[in-house]
């Protein structure tokens, strides 16, 4: 997940991810509200796994490029 989540919305997309069956989450955002995504994470239950490299795929222009992005993994309880 490369955005944040508002207050507001936390609590809903969290309980989202764990009716759909969704163990982890890697949040790959870097922007300033990032420390407040983790805490509130954390304040829904979420324990921080540590650090991950992901792969991403993108398709611009008709080409298909690979992206290794770093991340911090969740586990959603």
């Amino acid at each position: 997940m490369d955005d944040f989540t508002w207050e507001r919305e936390r609590h809903d997309f969290i309980d989202t991810l764990r009716k759909a069956g969704i163990q982890t989450l890697v949040v790959t955002n870097q922007s300033t509200g990032l420390m407040e995504d983790l805490h509130g994470y954390a304040a829904e239950g979420c324990t921080m796994l540590g650090l991950c490299t992901i792969t991403k795929k993108d398709t611009r222009w008709g080409e298909e490029k690979e992206e290794q992005i770093m991340g911090i993994r969740f586990q959603l309880n």
